[in-house]
């Protein structure tokens, strides 16, 4: 069984806290919210260092330009995307418009001129 309250789990969990690692000021050495608060108060004045943050790794099929099969953006906003963002990223990429050149060179009757960007339309 557990040594910690069910109050003092929820908020250790909710924080990324591994409350084994505390020592309890409740009954019998049980951890309780107020030891879970002190450590959150120690982490927060830079007494002691914030739990590290576990990250789940990506799928390794993706490669970061789409969404995961099956996510949409109604699955985004409920994990709490503010919509407008979930939005954007349920979006098919755009595709990138071909760069033109900002300057060549232009063959006339006798000579070559450097055509720059600005005079493009005359020369196209």
């Amino acid at each position: 069984m557990d040594n910690i309250s069910p109050l003092a789990k929820t908020l250790a969990e909710s924080n990324g806290i591994d409350w084994r690692s505390i020592q309890g000021t409740g009954d019998g050495g049980q951890v309780v919210e107020q030891d879970i608060i002190n450590y959150l108060t120690r982490v927060m004045s830079g007494e002691e260092e914030p739990p590290a943050t576990p990250v789940d790794l990506p799928p390794p099929d993706w490669t970061g330009d789409e969404l995961p099969a099956g996510m949409s953006a109604e699955m985004l906003s409920q994990a709490g995307v503010d919509s407008d963002i979930a939005a954007m990223v349920s979006q098919p990429p755009v595709a990138q418009a071909p760069q033109a050149k900002a300057h060549s060179w232009k063959k006339t009757s006798s000579s070559w001129i450097w055509k720059t960007s600005l005079s493009r339309s005359r020369w196209t």
